[in-house]
């Protein structure tokens, strides 16, 4: 859960828990998101579902908004609205590797 007191329009950081996103977010990664970022099909977001945050890739076809994961394993994807998605991710770091990846 995000707290009340954090100004709504900054870029915050979450770490990803699990392995749904595999292989572009391993778990322990460490992800930037900028609510202030236009989000378009394909890119990789935050969106509130079910009262947590959940990191997927954006599928937009019409009007149906959908956030799916990346492993192969487990491809349910999950049909949102726009005002349930937080913000696009533009930082992924491991802090195992040592290494980050930018999105543009």
């Amino acid at each position: 859960r995000m707290s009340q007191t954090c100004a709504t329009k900054e870029p915050f950081v979450l770490r990803v828990i699990g392995d749904s996103m595999l292989p572009d977010f391993e778990d322990g990664s460490i992800v930037v998101i900028d609510p202030e970022q236009a989000v378009q099909h394909g890119d990789y977001v935050v969106a509130q579902v079910d009262d947590q945050h959940q990191l997927g890739k954006l599928s937009v076809s019409g009007n149906v908004w959908q956030l799916a994961t990346t492993s192969e394993e487990m491809q349910i994807p999950v049909v949102i609205s726009r005002k349930n998605i937080l913000g696009r991710v533009i930082k992924c770091t491991d802090p195992r590797r040592k290494s980050q990846m930018e999105f543009g």
